[in-house]
Formats: structure tokens, sequence, C-alpha cells
């Protein structure tokens, strides 16, 4: 689909216990992104919020921590912020890490 692939925002975030968590920005995941999901990946269900927050979102009701977050797309100023409030750290336009607190 031409839209999701130049238009839509897809994360996706790994976390410490071993889960991917794969999002899309303003709505659920297409058919065929679902059929690709593996064992270890959840699709988050579609939020009003940006991919990379839906993700976000997504584990802290499943009570994983987030570990790296790769995005398709530049991340915006207002998804930087609320990356950095959650502890995590820039690392260039399209991934963050969130290192674990010691």
């Amino acid at each position: 689909d031409d839209i999701a692939r130049n238009m839509r925002t897809t994360a996706i975030l790994s976390t410490y216990q071993g889960v991917n968590i794969v999002a899309s920005g303003g709505r659920n995941l297409t058919p065929a992104q679902r059929t690709m999901l593996q064992g270890i990946e959840q699709a988050a269900a579609n939020t009003p919020s940006h991919a990379e927050v839906t993700a976000l979102d997504h584990a802290n009701t499943q009570n994983l921590i987030p570990w790296e977050l790769v995005v398709s797309r530049a991340i915006c100023e207002d998804c930087q912020g609320i990356i950095n409030d959650r502890n995590g750290i820039l690392i260039g336009q399209q991934m963050a890490e969130f290192p674990l607190a010691a």
C-alpha cells in the first residue's frame, strides 16, 4: 500500500523481555503488515498517537520495558520530547535507546 509505505510511520520497539512491538501512526497496522509479524512480535492497537507513542504505550500496558525504538521516518519533536520524558536517548533521527536505570 503506497500510502502506508510513503505517508505513515511504522515503529518497532524492542523490549528487555525479548518482545518486539510493531505500531503504526494514525491507524492500525495494515493486513499485509500484520501477516508479517513473527512469534515474538506484537501488533500495538492503534491510539490517536504517533507510532512511537503507540508502541511505548503498548509496552507500558503489557508491563514490558522498552529497550530500542526504530521508526520508518524521522522522529518528530513531540515524540522526541515523549521519548526523553520516558528516559529514552535519541540515537539519530530514526532511533532511540532506553537504558536501564543503574
